[in-house]
């Protein structure tokens, strides 16, 4: 299994997937990012599900219309 780390990058509207695994040949590298489209800027927090296949963001800044 993946070892990988969510990382909410404020200021911005995306998430870093990071390769934490030491094993791995693309290990402590971004390997993915991912929009957090609809949730505005600065995304301050992302919580992981427990089967692992969703991820949950939050974001200081939200826009409603």
């Amino acid at each position: 299994m993946a070892q990988l780390a969510y990382v909410a990058n404020r200021g911005s509207d995306n998430v870093s997937v990071i390769d934490v695994d030491p094993a791995s040949p693309s290990f402590n590298t971004e390997i993915q990012l991912i929009p957090l489209l609809g949730l505005g800027s600065g995304p301050i927090g992302i919580v992981i599900s427990l089967d692992g296949n969703r991820a949950y963001g939050a974001s200081s800044i939200i826009s409603l219309r």
